[in-house]
């Protein structure tokens, strides 16, 4: 999506937000160039929100104002947590039950209509409204991938055996109980679709608390165990969600400090390539020049921990341009190239490179 600049109203009044975006424009400029561009100085929902206010004022134009415009805070929020709660169900690696939010008994006329819910969910199209940033849009792709994956296995009775094997779930066990231990198993199973009920909809403490009850009655009951585990991986997953929304707050309202001790706790939990860029991104906030060899360190540690990430590359490229590491940049961009040589963000960085030595040569 290309941006172009009016100059027939270059007389408007700006704030200094609105004057970074307009120099950086400077004619016309592609959408994700201009990302790539201030990913260090703002986020892309800050991107986004400039550039709606540059539109109301005829300031620039594009094909599709209203992909800027802010949606309703609440509905997105909630979008969001609905994204990363599946999304971090699937990072998890929990059962394909537990992701569709369905029994292992579940007939094929059901599964199909719960693909189709969760497809529609998920669907690219229906979250662009929504306007989110490209994190969230990738996480989406992902869990549609999964979706297909998981309903293409759980379809064919066949591969819907051997999977239920694979997890210990052996369902077609026969057993011959006495009446009273048959009652005992029925509450459980009642118990534990009412705990399964609110799993899906998010109430994990109530969730708990009824699966407790079902496995009073049924200590041994697989499904139960399983749910048990699941769950005690999403209050972890959650706590790491909490700690992440704390750490936006605190590099928002710029308390910096804060922000590092809450990083350095969240990667003693879970040690995610994710945390160190944000450490990176916290310490350019607070002062890029000072803390500009702890950045290099940190950009370091979380390409050791996922290598192949090219989003990595591109936010390290650009802090490195801008503090004008040339040495450095040139490594690092010949490192991407070498995993990724057709990526189309990365070569840009190429295209610049040699830009910037012809124009010395000058």
């Amino acid at each position: 999506m290309i941006i172009f600049l009016n100059l027939k109203n270059l007389n408007q009044s700006l704030t200094m937000d609105e004057i970074k975006i307009v120099n950086t424009i400077i004619s016309k400029i592609e959408y994700k160039d201009l990302l790539i561009i201030l990913k260090n100085r703002y986020s892309e929902e800050e991107i986004k929100k400039i550039v709606y206010q540059l539109i109301q004022k005829g300031m620039i134009t594009t094909e599709n104002p209203d992909f800027f415009k802010q949606k309703d805070n609440a509905s997105i929020e909630k979008l969001k947590n609905t994204i990363d709660v599946m999304f971090n169900k699937i990072e998890a690696k929990q059962n394909y039950y537990i992701i569709f939010g369905i029994l292992p008994d579940l007939s094929e006329k059901d599964l199909k209509a719960k693909y189709f819910e969760l497809s529609k969910i998920y669907h690219p199209d229906v979250i662009q409204r929504f306007n989110l940033d490209s994190q969230y849009m990738k996480k989406v792709e992902e869990i549609t991938i999964i979706i297909s994956n998981i309903y293409n296995t759980l379809r064919f009775p066949e591969k819907r055996k051997l999977y239920d094997e694979k997890i210990g779930l052996n369902k077609n066990k026969k057993q011959f109980l006495s009446k009273e231990e048959q009652e005992k198993v029925d509450k459980a199973k009642e118990f534990y679709t009412l705990a399964l009920n609110e799993y899906h909809t998010f109430n994990y403490t109530k969730s708990k608390e009824l699966l407790k009850i079902a496995l009073s009655f049924n200590p041994k009951d697989e499904k139960s165990l399983i749910l048990q585990k699941d769950l005690q991986k999403q209050f972890e997953n959650q706590e790491k969600i909490n700690i992440l929304k704390e750490i936006d707050k605190a590099i928002q309202n710029r308390e910096f400090e804060d922000g590092l001790k809450l990083i350095e706790r969240a990667i003693q939990i879970d040690e995610k390539a994710r945390l160190y860029v944000k450490r990176a991104e916290l310490l350019q906030k607070a002062d890029k020049n000072k803390f500009q060899e702890k950045i290099v360190q940190n950009f370091q540690k979380a390409l050791e921990l996922e290598p192949r990430k090219m989003d990595i590359y591109e936010i390290y490229l650009s802090f490195l341009k801008e503090i004008e590491r040339n040495d450095l940049f040139n490594k690092i961009l010949d490192e991407a190239l070498k995993i990724d040589p057709d990526n189309k963000n990365i070569k840009k960085f190429k295209k610049r490179s040699l830009w910037n030595i012809f124009s010395v040569s000058i």
